[in-house]
């Protein structure tokens, strides 16, 4: 019965309700179970057999046992399933028989509630607590669906009501009374309901007078007590309720109920009232993260004199944050600023800054680290936030970067697929973003994916970090040396390599780094020092090496200032180092192999005068820079292109900018006027679909549009034809991946799950929720880019449809493609595109690839959907003719594929392997085929869930030396065109792609006579035959038989032109 039951629930998913009920006919004949006979009358009454329906309804209230139906009546069990309409409409049909039964009138209370229909679900309420007046929880129910209106004054009346007369103590609701009391003003009353959240309304507890004289002698403990709660308050990394609440209750008592009011508010992290379950929010720890940050994002406002930095992830106070927090710490402007600082181990805090009132020192991913990302106005990081971060409007987040790039970043990087995501997500996120000289911009915008779509600003003032050298003062100095216990009498050799690998797997070399210091630790009169990038620091802890690791605590650029020979590789550091006018030794031991890793920007024998290869190189380099003076000759050339800025005053330019918006003195990078487009095209499968989307990006005219792509990452990359396929996108294409998940509120998830289980949304409220939470995805993936029209290329999947649908300010269009009759697609395999459909109403044009597929759509989604019929266009797609006629010129790889293209006529069908795609059909014709003329043969080349049954179905027709389902290639063209005659057998189509490709290579076509192969062929080459096995079978005979005859043209490059206007006149 188990298999049935999971049968029954595969029909109803794709909405065969009739062959359910048949199921469940045979299901309860045997059963007992009360919801089995509530599933067999829903699936009835669907299929409007009624009178059968309330027999099985009458049955499964008889046979209930935990659902008290015997006095709620049938709604019960609709309202279990999470159908809140039908529950509602059942219940009233149960009221009419039981008009006096107070919990019926509850539950058919519930359903308006569950519903969004406030008005009604208070009237419900009423009349149930009318019935009953003895059943608190009504009271609270009223209380929240009067909030929900935004009645307060009612809300508070029935929320008090409620928490005062319930036996048990229910802090929660004395926190709902203080929220509507709140919005009412009336400050000193909510104070009173939050104090009773812990039973501590004083006003009852204590005389007017006892409180008169504890004030006299309490007023000073009670000020030290409120200074210790504050101080606790902004520096506690876990949220801690209590601390609000000890706080609010110190306010109340100095009478400072409004700002009392505001810190009781803030001790829940979920304030607004939402009628949803809290418990997953308490048992998932990547669900709670998710939701307070939500939470703290909504409903936090921005501080306007709190300061946030954080530097490689939070390892350090380093970088250029650290320079710009020195600067602010001694500007008397900014006395008044809190500045909080991401450290997560303690140990790397800079000792002097901990006795600092106004300096705070939080982790990474804390419930604080939320908190303040939310609330801080300003943010100034050199790395990322976490990805589910989102900038709010008014806040200001610079983006400092961490080095002038001589090493290959982001999708420059050729090995590490898609790994600066967070990074590209991070810089269109910013405000402002700045960079040390022309050369480093131009990487940023460009290896990042940012170029014509940042609309922050992207200024070259020069680092601030180069100030912590260059303005570094001799007490500093004389830290650095007693903290390191350096030799003042020597040369100061400082090792600083960078790490291998990529960034999502840094390895580093350690046996080779023990090797080498200990062969420089034989140098006499100097002191070697080693400063690892921050991404290789886990390696250096097992190293036994005799020499002086600087600790975290001392900033680079701080310690450059006591340098005398710099030994580096592919680090940026060089350019640092540039500006003291010193020796740098460039040890690139590996570099053949770190080009074909990594891969470098320009060779590092340009801008050094001391390469070595060896580290006898370097020693022999370190002996004679000692004795003699050193060479600088390309070196200070390298200074002059890339150091212009660094002249002491990078900090002041960066603080003017952000702070006081002073652009004088700064070179801000221009974005070229395009017009901008963003695409998604699906995961990249191998299909028609994915061929036509990279050739319409790769084809649009892009001295006029900027062109951006998204996907999932870990979709494409689940098979290495999906990046294949990826590879094949122009250079000039960008890329915004989208990851990561989702921010929502528990209502917003509420939401989302009744839509895409297919339960519905009903009402407006529900919608705007909905959608305000795809807004803010759409935020969190895309950030502030520029981006003029959206479109929806792949069209399926209801996420992505819900995504691109999202019109944010600024976007002029957006368009969702339809490449196939959805609504047969819908019927017989894909039943989620219903909610698909649902998402048409965030969309402003509905394109489908062909004239005849456009009337198809719009005539049955119009019909059985209520989609606007005014939306939906017609666009063909665009072809890669160059490509497709340069590839089918070569020979066929697979040299076992040859022999078949030599005796013979063949006939080769290109598809994937579903049933829509006539695969049965056509073997079962080539049968009938082969008995006459047995030396033709049938090629196949794609994949799919057919392939085992095809490969059967040939093996029992013995077709084996006939019939080659050949899979996947890398070169379908060179097939086709080494083939007699293109087939296509399909039952539906949107605009075959394949058809197109053979019409190109001028190959006679077969096509059965379907909607989307007739918009192609009709007044172009090709026949069309009946879509039947009979149809197909005389189609290939009369090719044999010299019965084709064909008179037709097709000039691709009229049809390309034509399609692309299309494109830009209709769908943008």
């Amino acid at each position: 019965m188990n298999w049935q039951k999971e049968y029954v629930s595969v029909l109803e998913h794709m909405h065969r309700l009739k062959d359910a009920s048949r199921v469940m006919k045979k299901i309860t004949d045997k059963s007992k179970n009360a919801n089995d006979w509530f599933l067999y009358g829903y699936f009835l009454e669907k299929i409007n057999n009624k009178s059968l329906a309330m027999k099985a309804y009458k049955k499964a209230i008889e046979l209930d046992k935990d659902k008290n139906a015997k006095q709620y009546g049938i709604g019960i069990f609709f309202e279990k399933k999470g159908l809140w309409s039908e529950a509602k409409e059942k219940y009233a049909q149960s009221i009419k028989k039981k008009p006096l039964n107070a919990k019926l009138r509850g539950r058919y209370a519930l359903s308006y509630e569950k519903l969004y229909e406030w008005e009604k679900a208070e009237e419900e309420y009423l009349r149930a607590i009318g019935l009953d007046m003895n059943e608190i929880p009504w009271y609270y129910k009223l209380g929240f669906v009067r909030e929900r209106q935004g009645a307060y004054e009612k809300a508070a009346e029935a929320y008090e009501y409620a928490a005062k007369n319930r036996k048990t103590h229910t802090p929660y609701w004395y926190y709902r009374l203080g929220c509507v009391l709140v919005k009412l003003k009336k400050y000193e009353e909510s104070t009173n309901a939050f104090l009773m959240m812990k039973n501590l309304n004083k006003s009852e507890l204590i005389s007017n007078n006892l409180q008169e004289d504890i004030k006299k002698f309490s007023l000073k403990a009670i000020e030290s007590n409120s200074d210790f709660v504050k101080n606790e308050l902004i520096r506690e990394n876990k949220f801690d309720s209590d601390l609000y609440f000890e706080l609010g209750d110190i306010l109340t008592y100095k009478k400072l109920y409004k700002e009392a009011s505001e810190l009781f508010l803030k001790q829940r992290i979920m304030q607004d009232a939402h009628g949803v379950i809290e418990a997953p929010f308490n048992k998932d720890k990547v669900l709670r993260n998710l939701v307070t940050y939500t939470e703290f994002y909504e409903n936090l406002p921005i501080e306007d004199n709190i300061i946030l930095y954080e530097s490689y992830h939070g390892s350090a106070m380093s970088c250029s944050p650290y320079a710009i927090f020195k600067f602010l710490l001694d500007d008397k402007r900014f006395s008044d600023y809190l500045h909080i600082w991401v450290v997560n181990d303690e140990n790397s805090i800079k000792l002097d800054y901990k006795k600092y009132s106004n300096v705070i020192f939080i982790k990474k991913n804390s419930d604080l680290y939320m908190r303040y990302l939310a609330t801080a106005k300003y943010l100034i990081n050199n790395t990322t936030f976490p990805d589910w971060y989102i900038r709010k409007k008014n806040q200001v987040y610079l983006n400092t970067w961490h080095g002038t790039p001589i090493k290959t970043l982001g999708r420059d990087v050729e090995n590490d697929f898609m790994a600066h995501r967070n990074q590209t997500k991070n810089f269109l996120q910013t405000s402002h973003l700045i960079a040390p000289n022309p050369h480093t911009a131009k990487v940023l915008e460009e290896s990042y994916d940012i170029k014509d779509i940042y609309t922050g600003a992207l200024a070259i003032t020069g680092y601030p970090r180069q100030d912590l050298m260059l303005n570094i003062s001799d007490e500093e100095k004389n830290a650095i040396y007693e903290t390191l216990k350096i030799d003042k009498s020597k040369k100061i050799v400082l090792y600083a390599p960078t790490w291998r690998g990529t960034v999502s797997g840094a390895t580093f070399d350690t046996q080779q780094l023990e090797n080498d210091i200990q062969y420089l630790s034989t140098l006499k009169d100097v002191e070697i020092l080693f400063r690892g990038h921050y991404m290789v620091e886990k390696f250096l802890e097992k190293l036994n090496i005799d020499i002086t690791v600087v600790p975290s605590t001392i900033d680079t650029n701080s310690l450059l200032s006591i340098v005398d020979i710099l030994i580096t590789d592919y680090s940026s550091i060089c350019f640092d180092f540039m500006a003291m006018d010193k020796p740098i030794i460039y040890y690139i031991y590996d570099k053949e192999e770190y080009l074909k890793e990594r891969g470098l920007y320009f060779e590092v024998e340009t801008i050094g005068d001391y390469i070595c290869y060896d580290i006898n190189e370097v020693k022999e380099s370190i002996e004679n820079i000692l004795k003699n003076t050193p060479i600088l000759q390309l070196q200070k050339k390298a200074k002059s292109d890339f150091c212009a800025y660094d002249d002491g005053l990078a900090t002041k330019r960066v603080v003017d900018l952000i702070f006081f918006n002073k652009t004088e003195e700064i070179e801000i990078s221009k974005q070229e006027e395009k017009e901008s487009i963003l695409i998604y095209g699906g995961p990249l499968m191998a299909n028609g679909i994915t061929t036509s989307f990279i050739n319409l990006c790769n084809l649009i005219d892009k001295s006029k549009y900027s062109i951006t792509i998204t996907f999932d990452p870990n979709a494409v990359l689940l098979e290495d034809v999906r990046v294949e396929q990826f590879n094949k996108f122009h250079k000039d294409i960008k890329v915004v991946p989208r990851f990561g998940r989702m921010l929502m509120t528990l209502e917003e998830r509420e939401l989302i799950s009744r839509f895409n289980s297919g339960r519905g949304l009903y009402g407006s409220e529900m919608w705007d929720i909905f959608e305000y939470a795809h807004k803010r995805e759409f935020k969190r993936v895309f950030g502030y880019g520029k981006f003029d029209h959206i479109v929806n290329f792949e069209g399926y999947t209801v996420f992505w449809s819900l995504l691109m649908g999202m019109k944010l300010e600024g976007v002029k269009s957006n368009a969702i493609y339809q490449h196939n009759d959805l609504y047969a697609e819908y019927k017989m395999k894909y039943p989620y595109l219903k909610q698909t459909f649902e998402t048409y109403r965030f969309y402003d044009k509905i394109v489908s690839v062909s004239e005849k597929t456009k009337e198809h759509n719009r005539e049955n989604l119009s019909k059985n959907f209520k989609v606007d019929s005014n939306k939906f266009i017609h666009c063909d797609n665009v072809q890669d003719i160059e490509n497709i006629l340069e590839k089918s010129k070569e020979e066929i790889a697979e040299e076992s594929h040859k022999n078949i293209f030599k005796n013979g006529k063949v006939f080769i069908n290109i598809g994937r392997l579903s049933p829509e795609k006539g695969h049965i059909k056509l073997i079962n014709a080539f049968t009938k085929v082969h008995q006459k003329y047995p030396k033709v043969c049938l090629v196949n080349l794609g994949s799919g869930v057919l392939e085992k049954e095809i490969q059967l179905l040939i093996k029992k027709l013995k077709l084996e030396n006939n019939v080659f389902y050949l899979g996947q290639v890398s070169n379908p063209y060179s097939y086709l065109n080494a083939s007699d005659c293109f087939i296509l057998p399909s039952d539906h189509e949107g605009q075959p792609m394949t058809l197109l490709e053979a019409l190109i290579l001028k190959k006679p076509i077969i096509a059965t006579d379907i909607v989307g192969n007739r918009s192609v062929l009709e007044n172009r080459p090709g026949l069309l035959v009946e879509n039947s096995e009979e149809g197909v079978y005389k189609g290939m005979i009369d090719f044999i038989e010299g019965n084709y005859k064909e008179e037709k043209l097709f000039d691709e490059q009229e049809y390309n032109h034509n399609a692309l206007n299309m494109f830009y006149g209709k769908v943008l």
